[in-house]
């Protein structure tokens, strides 16, 4: 009541709301049932769909050659537009890797994450507050091979080391190694709790590759993740402790070849 005598009496000034200091960018390879590129304009979005198939590479196209540098370009062109970012990845999880790479902790680039769950979608940032008692990945080491190369398989959303440990029998000779990064509690679509929860998770996996690429040096680590895009662009970010590398692209919906395809070689 005395809000509103205020203002017919001309006493009150109505504030405008602060404009928000992010821009939002998007990144389509594939539409989901809730894309959300709409929230950034069509300046400010990157639409891949032509180069796939729903959610596979169209035949002719590489991901090295042909999805790579549009990528590149496009986030780099939006880093002159504004240093605050805010990330929508309609995208697959080899995007978000690359993605991270580009917009990484040397880049000054302050960058929220769209990111989408069960009960819709939240933004994500790296310094979201972090429950100390959130989930540590649990490591396991194997040793699959004699070779110098290190195949990671990351298990979050899903489980991911059975998958790759048959890849890497049937195709990876080189590959002496499978390191398996697990949650104690299982896989699942919530099992990462936030920004905070991701970003650590990435750290530890980068900190512990570069731990083990000190002991014995690999030429190349391999990596199979089940996980949010949040966590893999986090750990795009971290991508100088565990290059080289490449990223692998798993046949989620038995459609196509049923199992892993490289993606990126990220040097």
């Amino acid at each position: 009541m005395e809000r509103l005598v205020c203002r017919e009496e001309g006493l009150l000034v109505e504030r405008a709301p602060e404009p928000d200091p992010f821009l939002p960018i998007a990144v389509c390879s594939f539409l989901g049932p809730s894309a959300d590129v709409v929230d950034a304009t069509p300046e400010n979005t990157l639409l891949l769909l032509d180069e796939f198939r729903q959610r596979y590479l169209q035949d002719g196209r590489e991901w090295q050659q042909d999805i790579r540098p549009r990528v590149e370009t496009f986030l780099r062109a939006a880093v002159k537009r504004s240093h605050k970012l805010r990330l929508i990845l309609d995208a697959h999880a080899s995007i978000a890797f690359l993605a991270g790479s580009v917009l990484d902790l040397k880049s000054s680039v302050d960058t929220q994450l769209v990111q989408k769950g069960r009960v819709g979608r939240s933004v994500w940032r790296a310094d979201d507050p972090l429950d100390p008692n959130a989930a540590r990945f649990s490591i396991e080491e194997e040793v699959v091979g004699e070779g110098d190369e290190i195949a990671v398989a990351i298990s979050v959303a899903r489980a991911a080391t059975s998958d790759a440990r048959a890849y890497v029998a049937a195709r990876l000779p080189r590959v002496g190694r499978l390191i398996t990064y697990a949650l104690s509690q299982g896989v699942g679509q919530s099992v990462v709790a936030g920004g905070g929860h991701a970003a650590v998770l990435a750290e530890q996996v980068s900190n512990h590759l570069r731990e083990v690429k000190h002991r014995s040096p690999a030429t190349m680590v391999h990596i199979f993740a089940a996980a949010p895009n949040s966590l893999l662009f986090f750990l795009g970010q971290e991508h100088q402790a565990i290059t080289p590398c490449i990223v692998y692209e798993f046949d989620f919906d038995s459609r196509s070849h049923k199992t892993y395809q490289p993606s990126f070689v990220i040097g």
